[in-house]
């Protein structure tokens, strides 16, 4: 795909690990969705803090 300037490393990933990290993505705001309505949102958030990632 094309070159992502926030990506993590500075070489080029490949479609395989492009479509791994969508389907990630994908299936983490999936997650984020259901553990609102479990009430488990602040676990969710509180684990996104210490992988720096970002939800929603």
């Amino acid at each position: 795909g094309c070159a992502d300037p926030t990506a993590w490393r500075a070489t080029s990933r490949t479609s395989a690990e492009e479509e791994a990290v969508d389907r990630m993505l994908g299936l983490r705001r999936i997650i984020y969705a259901l553990a609102k309505h479990d009430g488990v949102w602040v676990e969710v958030r509180m684990q996104d803090k210490r992988t720096g990632a970002r939800l929603g």
